[in-house]
This record gives C-alpha cells, sequence and structure tokens, in this order.
C-alpha cells in the first residue's frame, strides 16, 4: 500500500508528525540527550527561568555533589526488635489515585534500601478502573498489602483502616501523590536501632513539580519545637509513629479531616507522658505539587485551616492553657496564638543601661497593662541590681528584662510574652527585634546540624521565608541573646530548665544601634592559598575597629582556608563550601553570611591600602547604595599598569552622583568596561545587595558590574578619589581564565538584555541598551556559530530577552533572591 502524503493526513496527523519534526530538530541540533522529553519540559531543563517554582541554582547544586555523600550505609537484613512483624508499615489512603502518581509512590517504596517493610494500600476508590489500578499495584510485591473499602469514609478514617491493618512496629504517613527518597526508611532504621526509646520521627522534605522531573523548595526543619509548632505544622512530611502509641490515642481523628495529621501530634504531646521525638535532618519526603494537593493550593481549602484551628484550641485545652487561635489570612496553614495570662499576675518592668529610668517609662506608657495586677517599671544601671527588685513576688510573676532601646510595634507585647512565660515547659520568651530598616535584627540563635551556630533571620526582611521556614513562625532557639526577655519569676535562676522561645508575632523595634560589626569585609577564596596572608593582613592593619572578617572558601584544594584560620581574630570566621558554587555564587554566600551594615569584598589576590576602609564607610549617607574608589592595578613584577583608571570613562563623575545618571552614562558607552571597579574596590550596602537580587550566577565574567549597575538605580553613588586597593593582575586571575576558555561570551549581552527589560531602570537608558543591542546583534550571533556547540549557543542568544525578562518578574515579585 502506499503512503499517503501530509495531505492526505488529517489534522491530528499532521500535529503529531510536526511534534515529531520539532522532536528531532532539537534531537539533532540544540538540546542533545534531553531531547527525548517534550519540547517545553526541554526547554524548561535548558532555561530553569520558566520551570514552574523558585529555581534555586545552589539546592541544585547541593543536591547533585552534596545530598549524596549524607547518606547512611545500608543495614542490610535485620531482626526487628521492635516486634514480631516488619519494623515498618508504610501506610498510604488512596482515593482514585491517577497511575501518573500511583506508579512513583509504589517505585519509591520497593526501591527503599532497608526492606523490613510492608506497604498498606487503604483503598477507598470510588472509580473502578482506580481501584483496579491499586489492586494490580499490590500484586508488585509480596510485602504490599491491598485493603478495600467499602465507602470513603475521609482521610482519617481510611487511615485508621490502613493503620489497623499494619503489622509494623512503627508507622510511616504517605500521601498518594508523594514519593520517599531511597535512603528514607534507611535513615529512620539507623537512628531507630541506636535510639530504641524514639517514639515520633520526623525528617526534612521538599518539593517535586506535577511530573516529578524536578525537585525544588527544601525545608530544613529544626530538631523537636513545640512552640514553633503551635503555629504551623512544620514536622509534616515524613513523619514516623510507634504503632502501639497510634492505638493508644485512637488513631486520627475524623472531625479534623484535612489537618489530620496535626491534629495528632498535637493530640499525641497533650497525653500523659513526655514523648521522645527525633529529627533526621535530612531530605528523604518528596512533596508533589499535584493539581489541588495542599502542597500547590492550600489555600483553596478553608476546611485544612478550620480543622488546624479546632485542632489547636483542643491541644490548648487538654494542656490546662487559656489562649486564642486565629487563622493567618493570607497564610493557609499558619496561626496566631495568644496564649492567656494568669489572673492577678503582676509584672516588673526591668530597663537596664543608659537612661534606665526615662526608658522604662517610656516603655510604660506604651504598654497595655490592663490584663496585670501592676506593672512596676524599674531601671538600673547593670544586670547585677535586677535581683533586689524581684523579692516577694509569686513564682508565676513575671519580670521583663529590657537592655536595648525598644519601642513596641502593640501595646498587648507584655501581655503575649508574659502569658508565652507562664506556659509550663518556657524558660524565657522574647520578642523580634526589628531595626529602622524594618529587617529582623534579633530572632536568637540556632545551632545547625554540624553543630553551627546561627543568629536566626539576621538581616533578613520580616516576612521572609527560606528552607528553613518564615521569619513570621513562633522558634524554639539555642539560645536568646538577652536584648528584651520575660520569664517567670521562678524560671529566672541559672539552672532553670525549659525551652527558650522567640515569640515572632510580637515585634519591637530598636531605636539603637544593634550589636553587630558595622562592616563585613568578606574574602571569597579559591586556590588563593600563596597570597591570602597578603590579602588578609592588609585588612586587619586597617584602622576601622568596628568591623568583622568572613572567609569564605569555594571548595579550594589548598591550604587557603587554614591560613586564613590562623590569622583571623576571635569573632571573625572562615567557612568552607561543601562544593564550588563559582565565582557568583561563593560571593552570595559571603553576603547570605555577612552581619555587617556595609560590605566590602577583597578577592583572595587582591589588598587594601591603608585608610582604605576608613573613607569608604565615611563615604556613605542614608541615601547611598554604593561607595567606589579608585584602584591600583599592578603586573606579576609589581610594577603598576596603564590604564588603571577606569573610572574617568564617566562624563561627570563627582563625590555624590545619582545613581541613574551613572547608569545612563555607562549604557550610553555600551557598557563597555566596568567603569566602577572590581569588588576590592567597591563597598555596598548588604541590605540593598540583598534586595536587588545579589551576583547573578549566569553572568561569568561581569557578574560584579551588573550588581554594580543594578544598585545604582534609584540610588546615590558615591566617589572616594583615592587608591584604596591594590589588584594583582598576573595572568592567573578569574577574568585571565574567562577571557581565555570564552565562558563569557555572552555576558555582554545578557547585562544589556537585563537592563533594557527592567522596568526600574531609566527609559532613556533602557533605550539606549535597545539601541546597542540592534548593534551588538549580529556580532553576537556570528560568536554564537563559531564552534561545536553553535546550535546551543544560538539557542542561547534568541532565548535571552524571554529569560531576561521572566529573571526580571521573578526578583520583583520576590525583592530579592
Amino acid at each position: 500500500m502506499t503512503s499517503p502524503t501530509v495531505g492526505d493526513r488529517s489534522h491530528g496527523e499532521r500535529s503529531r508528525v510536526g511534534y515529531r519534526m520539532v522532536r528531532r530538530l532539537l534531537k539533532d541540533t540544540v538540546l542533545g540527550s534531553i531531547s527525548d522529553l517534550d519540547p517545553l519540559t526541554a526547554v524548561r531543563d535548558r532555561y530553569p527561568q520558566f520551570r514552574p517554582y523558585p529555581y534555586d541554582a545552589a539546592y541544585e547544586t547541593w543536591m547533585r555533589e552534596v545530598e549524596p555523600t549524607t547518606f547512611l550505609a545500608p543495614i542490610g537484613p535485620v531482626a526487628n526488635p521492635f516486634g514480631d512483624g516488619p519494623m515498618f508499615s508504610i501506610v498510604v489512603p488512596t482515593f482514585d489515585t491517577p497511575q501518573r502518581y500511583l506508579n512513583p509512590l509504589v517505585d519509591s517504596v520497593l526501591a527503599q534500601t532497608f526492606h523490613d517493610l510492608e506497604l498498606v494500600l487503604a483503598d477507598a476508590s470510588t472509580d473502578p478502573d482506580a481501584a483496579q489500578r491499586v489492586a494490580t499495584a499490590a500484586d508488585r510485591d509480596p510485602r504490599i498489602r491491598y485493603v478495600r473499602l467499602d465507602d470513603n469514609g475521609g482521610i482519617s478514617r481510611n487511615t485508621n483502616v490502613g493503620i489497623t491493618a499494619a503489622t509494623g512496629s512503627f508507622v510511616a504517613f504517605v500521601d498518594h501523590d508523594d514519593t520517599l527518597a531511597p535512603q528514607a526508611l534507611n535513615e529512620v532504621a539507623h537512628h531507630l536501632l541506636a535510639h530504641p526509646d524514639t517514639e515520633i520521627v520526623y525528617t526534612d522534605e521538599d518539593k517535586i513539580t506535577d511530573d516529578g522531573r524536578w525537585r525544588h523548595s527544601p525545608h530544613r526543619k529544626p530538631r523537636w519545637s513545640p512552640h514553633h509548632y503551635l503555629c504551623c505544622n512544620y514536622t509534616s512530611h515524613l513523619s514516623i509513629v510507634r504503632r502501639d502509641l497510634l492505638a493508644a490515642v485512637g488513631g486520627l481523628d475524623p472531625e479534623c479531616d484535612g489537618a489530620q495529621d496535626y491534629e495528632l501530634i498535637l493530640r499525641l504531646h497533650s497525653s500523659p507522658g513526655e514523648r521522645v521525638v527525633a529529627h533526621i535532618p535530612k531530605v528523604l519526603y518528596h512533596w508533589r505539587t499535584a493539581a489541588g494537593s495542599t502542597a500547590a493550593v492550600f489555600e483553596d481549602k478553608p476546611y485544612v485551616r478550620e480543622a488546624g484551628r479546632r485542632a489547636l484550641e483542643r491541644a490548648l485545652d487538654e494542656r490546662g492553657m487559656v489562649g486564642q487561635v486565629r487563622p493567618i489570612e493570607g497564610m493557609p496553614g499558619w496561626y496566631d496564638v495568644t496564649p492567656g495570662l494568669r489572673t492577678a499576675t503582676t509584672a516588673l518592668l526591668v530597663v537596664v543601661g543608659d537612661r534606665a529610668d526615662e526608658r522604662a517609662t517610656a516603655l510604660l506608657r506604651a504598654t497595655d497593662t490592663s490584663p496585670f495586677r501592676t506593672v512596676t517599671p524599674v531601671g538600673v544601671g547593670a544586670d547585677d541590681e535586677i535581683d533586689a527588685h524581684v523579692s516577694g513576688l509569686d513564682p508565676y510573676d513575671v519580670v521583663a528584662v529590657v537592655r536595648r532601646d525598644v519601642v513596641p510595634d502593640d501595646p498587648s507585647w507584655l501581655q503575649v510574652l508574659a502569658g508565652a512565660a507562664q506556659m509550663e515547659d518556657v524558660r524565657a520568651v522574647a520578642p523580634k527585634i526589628v531595626g529602622a530598616s524594618g529587617r529582623v535584627e534579633d530572632m536568637g540563635v540556632v545551632e545547625d546540624a554540624e553543630g553551627r551556630r546561627h543568629r536566626l533571620f539576621e538581616g533578613a526582611r520580616t516576612d521572609a521565608y527560606a528552607d528553613h521556614g518564615s521569619a513570621a513562625w513562633i522558634r524554639d532557639v539555642d539560645a536568646l541573646s538577652g536584648a528584651v526577655t520575660v520569664s517567670t519569676v521562678g524560671r529566672r535562676s541559672e539552672t532553670a530548665t525549659g525551652y527558650d522561645v522567640v515569640w515572632s508575632p510580637v515585634t519591637v523595634t530598636a531605636r539603637d544601634r544593634e550589636d553587630r560589626p558595622r562592616l563585613s569585609v568578606c574574602v571569597p577564596l579559591y586556590r588563593n592559598a600563596s597570597t591570602v596572608e597578603r590579602c588578609l593582613r592588609s585588612i586587619l592593619d586597617q584602622d576601622l575597629d568596628d568591623a568583622e572578617v568572613v572567609v569564605v572558601d569555594d571548595a579550594s584544594d589548598d591550604e587557603g582556608a587554614s591560613r586564613a584560620q590562623a590569622m583571623l581574630r576571635p569573632g571573625d570566621r572562615v567557612v568552607v563550601n561543601p562544593v564550588r558554587l563559582g565565582a557568583a555564587g561563593n560571593h552570595n554566600r559571603c553576603l547570605d553570611l555577612a552581619r555587617g551594615e556595609f560590605v566590602q569584598f577583597v578577592h583572595g589576590d587582591d589588598e587594601l591600602l591603608p585608610g582604605a576602609l576608613t573613607d569608604l564607610v565615611s563615604a556613605f549617607d542614608d541615601d547611598t547604595g554604593m561607595v567606589f574608589a579608585r584602584r591600583r592595578v599592578v603586573d606579576a613584577s609589581g610594577e603598576a599598569v596603564d590604564g588603571a583608571d577606569v573610572h574617568t570613562g564617566f562624563r561627570a563623575l563627582s563625590a555624590e552622583n545619582a545613581g541613574d545618571d551613572l547608569v545612563e552614562d555607562m549604557v550610553f558607552r555600551g557598557v563597555m568596561r566596568n567603569w566602577f571597579g572590581e569588588p576590592s574596590n567597591v563597598m555596598i550596602r548588604l541590605s540593598d545587595a540583598r534586595d536587588v537580587g545579589g551576583f547573578r550566577p549566569e553572568l561569568a565574567q561581569t557578574f560584579d558590574l551588573d550588581l554594580w549597575l543594578r544598585l545604582s538605580v534609584g540610588r546615590r553613588v558615591a566617589f572616594v578619589d583615592r587608591e584604596v586597593c591594590v589588584r594583582h593582575d598576573d595572568g592567573n586571575t578569574l577574568s585571565a581564565h574567562n577571557e581565555r576558555s570564552g565562558r563569557g561570551w555572552l555576558d555582554h549581552t545578557r547585562l544589556m538584555w537585563g537592563l533594557a527589560v527592567d522596568p526600574r531602570v531609566t527609559t532613556r537608558a533602557r533605550r539606549h541598551a535597545a539601541a546597542w543591542l540592534l548593534l551588538a546583534q549580529p556580532p553576537t550571533v556570528g560568536r554564537a556559530v563559531r564552534g561545536t556547540s553553535r546550535w546551543s549557543r544560538l539557542l542561547d542568544v534568541v532565548a535571552l530577552p524571554f529569560t531576561e525578562i521572566e529573571r526580571t518578574k521573578r526578583i520583583t515579585r520576590t525583592g530579592g533572591r
């Protein structure tokens, strides 16, 4: 039979032919090994800006290079020391589960490196085809048990049927559209065998896209934090509970469907006895952002909010606590819990330090005292004077100690903190302290899994959300700063036990300057062992005392980090990245670690000249976003290099400049050179750098110039007309390597597109950028088609305006990285 021609084919057949042709084109020219995907997925693989989630390059690197090294070796066959059945029962309630979700779930269970398990599928599907799919999946392995329910009783009742059928010593709760990491149960088993008294285990988690292709949005959780748990179900997935404990409390409560797991953990901790809880700080659960799932559309499920509110109110009542619970609008699954104050409570309001009496009187005027029997303001000069005023108070009376000059944002601040301090398991409680800029200055100190201590959310916006959660959540911390603390009289002793808590919904604004350095001098290293001592000596010899030094080594294979550690002062830090982040990524790591109001980068092969930091810091005013100065450039022999005064490109540079004018000046000339200079002669304001998104990792060479331009938009820029640093250009610098390798071939065009599509940039500068792009496009295309990857490079050129528009949208939407 003769094959039909294209004209003979139906519209659907022609569409399929066209689709196959596109895929073949992608396969032969542009996207290589990923061309087996559909075109949209292939484009998203290559250009993560278009993926359906906030792309995090650092998390991608961590998953690829660090995560595999963190998992423990498989345990192998082992007798279950906790009972006769398997160690784990994975209970999954299924309801009309699509095949595209069911298969990956079952695959992830069967791929577990720890094998002493059973999978219980409690199926309440009303679709006969869906029920048959689940039954067929159960035939894949004898460890899978299929439990058919007569009707759909809701997620709690369905799960309880699965729990009843389970024979394992521990029950793992998994949703029917999610997946487990292959090492999940092995990691939990390691802990249980080492700590057999453990009753509840939870792990870190992340999300996967609906198609399961991309992991994203990790949630790195703290160890068990009961007061944190009062504002949200932060433990969530993966949660594993001892089966006999579940039986003792009656399983899940159907009245709380939608928040059944939250209610269960609250009830377990409200029941008699103290629960033994373990946190495994590894990402072992992948929560699918499936259409209609809680991970994707929590806000569309008001019944979930109400179920959580009822569960919290019940938990407070069972613990004998009086309090109010209010779902937070716009923040699904988050709750504002206000603990009640015991009747007839007396409060002592102690202000310590300069002008103590005056500050105590002002603070009292800003405080609602009506809920207390009395509130007595006291001003003292030092801490050792406090105890004299405490005598005669009852154990449940409260003492508020205020060491910083703060103003409460709400008059009820003392009532809320006092109510929290009177909770049985609280040692001391503190508010969230923000600065005049509206950024967090103090939310306590936490310790990570490696034992490193961090100031929680310092420098972040008050509504910040990171991989360790939200700055709006109540936090159990490892230490309070002592700036503002409230405790009961009975728990003021140094030997008192209990949790230290930052009750974040209570905010006070600091009027004084916080106890942090004014300047962070950041030294990004990569194979700088031979020059780091010269660099650090030039920093430590500066005459500015109010500065910290932060050295961040980008996984070098030399002794640079150890040499730096030997030189630094107490309080300075050396951090070694576990994997290489690249130049821009390492600079962003510096911004993450910096604590100062200002940041000065000094590259490991550069050096500062005397008085540099003082001159740069003194050039800042309140509206100054950046200060730059002249620099000296020397070659390998130490001889000065001509052309170091790049700042002379500006037409009318003065000590104070409108940043928009400088941007327009550079763009008019085509941004052919970096007229500001390298990081070692530029000082920036930390908050501004974070606001505009930090350094761009996709720029190999011009990531510093790109940031200088974005910091200049809408801000003042100061110029210090003296040399402040020495740049050693010995032919082995990052710039030289990039030039030889050609890595930055697209940097200039990418930077110009970024300016052309950024709505914050002046109209004149955007027009100049567009004009230059018209001129630059032909030679850019010419560079793209030279070499072995010509089609991929050409696609990058074509995609640039779209990727830059998307990047600008995301920066504007998120207010930074």
